[in-house]
């Protein structure tokens, strides 16, 4: 990953179940903080049920690194987006695919570093909503 990353390419992290793909993320986001000053912001999509699992590695294997979750009711998303709005305030946002939908307006205000989505096959249909609103100008790369 990160020779994609020394040669501006985007690319997938592809293996089976449990080798460790997420930790292996992570470890990108912390070497390009601590040795490319890179500090983001990055945003993580990822499915609902597994948001807990981005947050919990984060702070057991990179705690420094300012992960944050954006997800909730109407109302507590209001708060969060009212919390997060400006530069500096997280490095990594984690959120799910609906919302990556449902609050584009906020999202794509935010200038990501890069973009990682979590069991991607989720895109290879190029036409569906999250495929088209991913590639609609919410990141400089993607892996």
């Amino acid at each position: 990953m990160l020779s994609l990353f020394n040669n501006n390419l985007n690319g997938i992290l592809a293996d089976e179940m449990g080798l460790g793909k997420t930790i292996q993320t992570i470890s990108l986001v912390a070497y390009l903080m601590e040795h490319k000053g890179v500090t983001g912001p990055h945003l993580i999509v990822a499915p609902k049920a597994v948001l807990p699992n981005w947050v919990n590695e984060f702070s057991t294997w990179a705690p420094s690194i300012v992960a944050v979750l954006y997800d909730g009711r109407l109302d507590e998303r209001k708060l969060l987006r009212e919390e997060y709005s400006g530069e500096g305030k997280f490095n990594v946002m984690i959120t799910h695919y609906d919302l990556i939908i449902r609050d584009k307006a906020f999202l794509k205000k935010i200038h990501w570093y890069y973009m990682i989505v979590d069991e991607g096959h989720r895109l290879k249909n190029h036409e569906c909503a999250l495929a088209r609103t991913l590639v609609s100008g919410y990141a400089l790369s993607k892996i």
